[in-house]
């Protein structure tokens, strides 16, 4: 198979970065995720602190993150042959109810004081195995809401909703948890749960162009994967991410460490950190609307690992807690700055029979990344202490970062691209 030439959609801008909000489905479905997604990032704000707090073990956050995301990476991939064979709405109506129940029964084990860290990875894993099926799934359905000449800009606004769970989810998280206790975000992600089941029961998205059902899975795996690696701009797409998940990502799983052992605050203050991660991610989300599709591809992809070996530097430092919050706002501009790159990118350059398995695959090497990354962190801080563990992070960043730039690898990314 040579070089995708699969033709670039119609440039978003053209039609307005806000044209998809004036589809009901896409709207309905924005809001809700967006207030589901701003409760996931409560619970996971209270559910490291308690963990931390519980064994005072970094490893233990690794553990936990290595229990959520490590089934996702086995399933993940079978999941894209799912997302192109059968209804994607049902997929996701089946792993929301999962995730629903997984919460509850959180909150419930912390409401009874019958919580304890193999009852916590337990519950993680569980939820874990439904983030497999849903992710790439999550992605693949996204296009069908809107039509196709709108396809960039709905996946932009799906990355600024996800953004702006990340800076509110954390904030109500600090606010409610000094309030009510940790069990309170737990209970308000599991109560956000039926509104996006609702709102996938209500959406009419258009039907997915799907593989022929007598299509074996392991053959259809292999044309997925033969598919992403003969493109050189899809396999690089595939890389970045991995290297940016575990050594860039990484850093918002083990914030409930960094706020004790660096900057000598409570571990439930985690949330403060990541509050700055949202803040950053939706600056340079709207910045995006008005700018992105005048910045190169590459110069986009640069600049976003270098804020991130910005941002690790600063924390390594051991800087005042202010500090450290724009480091993380640092995080959150170079996160959003890659992902809409990346994503918008396999997006484009895949046709619909084969974008379920096409963003199986991205978020493999993202949900991959994750845990070891984070686990290694983890392991390192333990080992010797959460600032030499973060150096190294930022030296690995900066090697990457340099072998970009000098072999011009980056420049892959505008090949085809509309600002090229």
């Amino acid at each position: 198979m040579t070089e995708t030439t699969q033709p670039m959609p119609e440039v978003a801008h053209t039609h307005g970065a806000w044209a998809p909000m004036r589809h009901r489905g896409f709207a309905a479905f924005f809001a809700a995720a967006s207030i589901s997604n701003a409760a996931s990032w409560m619970q996971l704000v209270a559910v490291s602190a308690i963990l931390y707090d519980i064994t005072h073990r970094t490893s233990w956050l690794g553990l936990s993150t290595m229990a959520s995301l490590l089934p996702a990476v086995v399933i993940t991939p079978y999941a894209g042959v799912l997302a192109d064979q059968i209804s994607r709405r049902l997929i996701l109506v089946l792993t929301q109810v999962t995730q629903m129940l997984s919460a509850g029964v959180m909150w419930w084990l912390y409401r009874t004081h019958h919580i304890t860290p193999w009852r916590i990875i337990g519950l993680t894993f569980i939820t874990g195995v439904s983030t497999g099926f849903q992710t790439s799934v999550w992605q693949s359905f996204i296009p069908s809401l809107v039509p196709e000449k709108l396809l960039t800009s709905a996946v932009k606004l799906n990355s600024m909703q996800y953004t702006l769970a990340r800076a509110i989810g954390p904030a109500v998280a600090g606010w409610a948890v000094k309030a009510w206790g940790p069990g309170s975000a737990i209970f308000a992600n599991a109560a956000t749960y039926p509104l996006v089941i609702g709102v996938l029961l209500f959406v009419n998205p258009r039907a997915n162009a799907r593989m022929s059902p007598d299509e074996k899975v392991l053959t259809a795996l292999l044309d997925g994967a033969r598919y992403m690696w003969h493109s050189r701009r899809l396999r690089l797409a595939l890389i970045v991410a991995l290297i940016t998940a575990m050594f860039g990502q990484s850093l918002q799983y083990i914030a409930a460490s960094i706020s004790v052992n660096i900057l000598h605050h409570k571990s439930n203050d985690n949330g403060t950190l990541l509050i700055g991660l949202g803040i950053g991610a939706v600056t340079a989300s709207l910045l995006s609307t008005v700018y992105g599709e005048r910045i190169r591809r590459s110069t986009r992809v640069v600049t976003g690992m270098g804020l991130y070996l910005t941002m690790t530097a600063v924390l390594a430092s051991g800087p005042s807690f202010p500090v450290a919050i724009g480091a993380f706002a640092i995080g959150g501009v170079a996160h959003f700055t890659i992902l809409v790159v990346l994503s918008t990118l396999i997006q484009s350059e895949v046709p619909d029979h084969m974008r379920g398995r096409a963003v199986s695959f991205y978020f493999l090497a993202i949900l991959g990344g994750l845990p070891i990354g984070s686990q290694i962190l983890g392991t390192l801080s333990d080992a010797f202490t959460v600032r030499t563990a973060l150096a190294m992070d930022a030296a690995v960043i900066g090697i990457v970062l340099v072998w970009l730039l000098s072999t011009g690898t980056a420049r892959q990314f505008d090949i085809g691209s509309p600002e090229a």
